[in-house]
């Protein structure tokens, strides 16, 4: 072989190796496409919304965008099914409710999920500032006038709920059995779904997180008899709070990001990370606090432990329920 026929088939093997490793490094780049986040519950939520928001500021940083699927229904299992099902590569994630993971499994005897073991938790994202909320078309204009109402009327008053087991059917379960009241269930597979039946008068009412109805409480179409937070809210300072009113749940509803178990350390920190620091901007936050949402993103280690907590918490309230599984 000549020295230039040499020369030529070195230069080929390098060229080929430096291609090789180039793909194994574009490999190792994440994310080297768009990130899927599946939510499940339909769009126009406030959640919904949130996480969009949560894609556009994390699109710069991560250099990809987040494209959001909504899978609503079943009482919000087939997102988490889907999501459980995934490929464990950073590239699904989805957004998951206290629900999902702490109340779900007391109830039902059969989930499309293993909530212990399917999911990785990414990042908790927010409480809920949720309330009692009525139609306008409700005679009751307090939880008092409610109560006595409910009791006068044996199964009149009806209920908005995402369906069984959800945490708006379980605050239902116990405001009846408080009250020793008949309150029937009317599920839904979302927030704008119970919204549009308020304003129609077709559900008396519900408890639900307050940004899905902001603009309803503003413009006068519905109207919040209780607010679920610990004092009153600043932008509803003449509701009383649930304790205040003598209506006290100990459920909490969040929202978190989680990604399909077995997804690497490294994705999940990294992102966690990048979902942290945009907390930190005072703007972003005062976008989520004037939708009726409590901030919550921080370490991993303390968001596996608030599901922990909360778990054993739903343990607590379906015992004294005396709730059997379906």
């Amino acid at each position: 072989m000549s020295k230039s026929m040499r020369v030529s088939v070195v230069s080929a093997l390098a060229a080929a190796l430096m291609g090789v490793v180039g793909h194994c490094a574009a490999q190792d780049v994440y994310p080297s496409k768009p990130i899927r986040v599946l939510q499940p519950i339909p769009p126009g939520s406030t959640t919904d919304n949130l996480v969009r928001a949560l894609g556009r500021e994390l699109q710069v940083p991560l250099g990809q965008p987040w494209v959001v699927e909504n899978r609503p229904g079943a009482s919000m299992t087939i997102g988490a099914q889907a999501c459980a099902k995934a490929a464990p590569d950073g590239y699904t994630l989805c957004s998951l409710a206290s629900d999902h993971l702490t109340l779900l499994p007391l109830l039902f005897a059969s989930l499309p999920y293993d909530p212990e073991k399917d999911f990785k938790p990414v990042a908790l994202m927010f409480y809920n500032v949720d309330g009692l909320v009525a139609s306008m078309g409700l005679a009751a204009h307090s939880v008092n006038e409610l109560k006595a109402f409910a009791q006068a009327n044996p199964g009149k008053l009806n209920f908005g709920t995402l369906g069984p087991g959800t945490t708006t059917d379980l605050f239902r379960e116990w405001i009846a059995r408080d009250w020793g009241a008949q309150i029937t269930p009317i599920p839904y597979k979302g927030g704008p779904q119970i919204t549009t039946a308020l304003m129609a008068n077709e559900v008396h009412i519900t408890r639900f997180g307050l940004g899905s109805l902001g603009g309803q409480i503003k413009s006068g179409l519905v109207k919040v008899l209780a607010v679920g937070s610990s004092q009153r809210s600043k932008m509803l300072p003449s509701v009383p709070t649930f304790a205040e009113a003598g209506t006290g749940f100990p459920i909490k509803v969040w929202w978190g990001l989680f990604a399909p178990a077995g997804t690497p350390d490294a994705i999940v920190n990294r992102l966690n990370a990048e979902i942290v620091r945009i907390y930190r901007d005072p703007k972003f936050l005062e976008q989520m606090e004037s939708q009726y949402l409590e901030p919550a993103a921080g370490p991993i280690d303390a968001f596996a432990a608030t599901i922990k907590a909360d778990k054993e918490r739903a343990a607590e309230v379906i015992k004294r329920f005396g709730v059997l599984k379906q």
